[in-house]
């Protein structure tokens, strides 16, 4: 187990680098003599996760689970963006 724990510290690490690396050429426009920080480099990536981050919820219209999910959450409703999807009839996808 521990070599599973290692392993994965030093992936993780290894992407983190990565990212960093290619954000922080985001954050600088290009310019890879411009020198920037590890914050601003960091509140860039946040920005752009936050503009450009989409959640898919799957849920079944029918079950009472549904409407409980609702209340508890009402944001669902009042933020997102609906889709509804039902199961399309032969006829109609000829």
């Amino acid at each position: 187990m521990a070599t599973y724990d290692q392993f994965a510290k030093q992936m993780i690490q290894t992407v983190v680098c990565d990212v960093f690396q290619l954000v922080r050429l985001s954050a600088q426009g290009g310019n890879r003599n411009l020198d920037i920080s590890a914050v601003a480099v960091m509140s860039f990536f946040i920005n752009r996760c936050k503009e450009t981050l989409h959640i898919l919820l799957c849920l079944n219209p029918v079950s009472t689970l549904f409407r409980a999910r609702l209340q508890l959450y009402p944001s669902l409703v009042n933020c997102c963006t609906i889709d509804w999807f039902v199961v399309c009839t032969d006829v109609v996808l000829s």
